[in-house]
């Protein structure tokens, strides 16, 4: 067969804007706050269509579909609520150099955060 499969995507609308948390993640820029100098952005992709699409070559060489597969993914919206640190967070030095102390306490969860809501 000399047929290929294809990944094809649909996006109807995608934004990625700054909004502030404290007032519900409503658009808004804001300074970075804080001593890690957070940045906050809302990003939000709308009716996401995911499908694998056979395509053949025509007499001519040319490549045609000659068959639709089911969606992977049908429609998905999502937004990700992001928090991004500017400044490097000094508690991650013992990561980076690899002399951990095992009696430390590990706070790899200090930092940027995200939050995926579908």
């Amino acid at each position: 067969d000399d047929g290929s499969v294809v990944l094809s995507a649909y996006l109807r609308s995608f934004s990625c804007r700054s909004a502030d948390p404290d007032l519900g993640w409503e658009q808004r820029w804001l300074e970075p706050k804080g001593p890690y100098q957070i940045c906050h952005k809302l990003i939000q992709a709308n009716q996401l269509t995911v499908c694998l699409d056979k395509y053949a070559p025509d007499d001519n060489g040319y490549m045609n579909i000659v068959g639709f597969e089911r969606p992977l993914l049908d429609r998905l919206s999502m937004t990700i609520k992001l928090q991004i640190p500017l400044k490097k967070n000094p508690q991650f030095d013992r990561l980076d150099n690899g002399s951990g102390d095992n009696n430390q306490k590990d706070e790899r969860n200090q930092g940027s955060s995200t939050e995926l809501s579908l």
